[in-house]
């Protein structure tokens, strides 16, 4: 049996089925967890972290919710905010390997400079939900798409039936296996499999703005598993103190 474990899924998951099941052999807690917590803006949407670690091993010492309250009270006071606007790659290289491999697609020829507008790239029902989004923004927001950094549209989704754009802070409600292609109306073209990574939290963004090295494992992610992705960061930061607070129970009070 595993000695500790973390679960992540929706808020209405019905938690009561752990300690039903598990309880009588493992401690187990229950966390509200949001990407921003750990510095990361670009999905909304909380989740429900279930911690469990095996009582004949360890004890808690800490409470590992408030730590994590703290944890993130501190993150969120000192780590620069990651942004949707922060993760855009400047490398024209990886966008004219992205763009050529959906020009193949298209049975069209391979370009030796990256273009700067892929709307042509877009199939017909993408075409059409572009447009309602455009017009759609304009007369919520009352600004033009084009003009701001936050934008994005998931063309995945008929926004007449259930729009999905991110809000005022850049952020979208969540990733999903479905998040092909997300438009930055500012960018003319959809975000990049390396972009998503960063935005999940994964290692990978030395093409962009940030700092953080790149993770050679990129090219592997495709948009269905970062659309099926927990977020690193807040499983990071929920393991970490989860590892913070529990003690080996030959080690208690020592």
């Amino acid at each position: 049996m595993p000695w500790v474990a973390i679960h992540e899924n929706v808020i209405g998951f019905d938690k009561n089925v752990f300690e039903e099941l598990l309880g009588a052999v493992y401690g187990i807690i229950h966390i509200i967890v949001r990407p921003a917590d750990m510095g990361y803006h670009f999905a909304s949407r909380p989740r429900l972290y279930t911690v469990l670690w095996l009582k004949a091993r360890f004890a808690m010492v800490h409470d590992i919710s408030a730590t994590y309250d703290r944890v993130s009270q501190a993150v969120r006071q000192w780590q620069p905010v990651l942004s949707l606007s922060s993760i855009y790659t400047r490398d024209q290289q990886l966008l004219l390997e992205v763009e050529n491999k959906f020009r193949a697609n298209h049975d069209l020829s391979c370009l030796t400079d990256a273009s700067s507008d892929w709307t042509y790239l877009l199939g017909e029902s993408e075409t059409k939900h572009l447009h309602t989004y455009l017009a759609m923004w304009k007369a919520v927001r009352g600004t033009e798409p084009h003009t701001d950094k936050n934008c994005l549209f998931n063309l995945g989704q008929n926004p007449k039936f259930r729009r999905c754009w991110t809000n005022q802070h850049g952020a979208m409600p969540t990733l999903t296996a479905a998040s092909r292609k997300l438009w930055s109306p500012y960018s003319r073209r959809w975000l990049i499999p390396s972009e998503l990574c960063i935005a999940m939290g994964f290692n990978a963004g030395a093409n962009t703005q940030t700092i953080v090295p790149v993770d050679p494992a990129v090219a592997l992610f495709s948009y269905k598993c970062l659309g099926n992705a927990m977020n690193m960061a807040s499983v990071g930061g929920v393991l970490a103190c989860t590892l913070a607070c529990l003690r080996p129970i030959d080690h208690v009070g020592s």
